[in-house]
């Protein structure tokens, strides 16, 4: 018995690399759980200090990528995807080591521009392309929402949200020495 717990713990690991978490595109809330649940997070929480999520996922590729903020640490998510009648399937995968943030007042700024567009799904009519879910948690708020191929859009949030990623991937690039 003892040695089928043991075998149970070991496999455990390997089992949770192959899961894959359903959800529907139509969401965002339960999007952004079932990303968070494929990076082995919980759903995020409302607290004082900035919990931030990004998650895109290319249409045709079904490739996702995240980074995720938070106690003053940046971490990256890669994995891949598929869509099939109706729901979206996101393949689990592991976090990267996390790093520390050194721009964390621009990033809550950033966030607390995007409340207004809590529960929003913002498009410009370009197709194909990808799709950037945001959630977060910042001075009390959560914010929690879509927009499709936000370079490629002139609207305020699709900017914010480029200006948001454009932050996050130069904290994410070595310093040059």
């Amino acid at each position: 018995m003892r040695s089928l717990l043991i075998l149970l713990l070991l496999f455990t690991p390997l089992a949770h690399a192959d899961e894959g978490f359903r959800t529907s595109p139509f969401d965002a809330k339960a999007a952004a759980n079932a990303y968070a649940r494929a990076a082995g997070l919980s759903p995020i929480g409302m607290t004082g200090s900035l919990e931030l999520r990004i998650w895109t996922r290319d249409y045709m590729l079904g490739s996702v990528a995240g980074i995720v903020v938070s106690h003053g640490t940046q971490q990256s998510f890669g994995s891949s995807s598929s869509y099939s009648q109706g729901k979206i399937t996101i393949r689990a995968a592991r976090l990267s080591k996390p790093k520390p943030v050194s721009n964390l007042v621009e990033l809550k700024e950033l966030v607390a521009e995007l409340e207004p567009y809590d529960k929003a799904s913002i498009s410009c009519g370009v197709m194909d392309g990808g799709s950037v879910l945001i959630d977060a948690a910042v001075q009390g708020h959560a914010i929690t929402f879509e927009v499709d191929n936000p370079a490629s859009c002139k609207d305020k949030a699709s900017q914010i949200v480029v200006k948001l990623c454009s932050v996050l991937a130069a904290q994410a690039r070595p310093a040059n020495h």
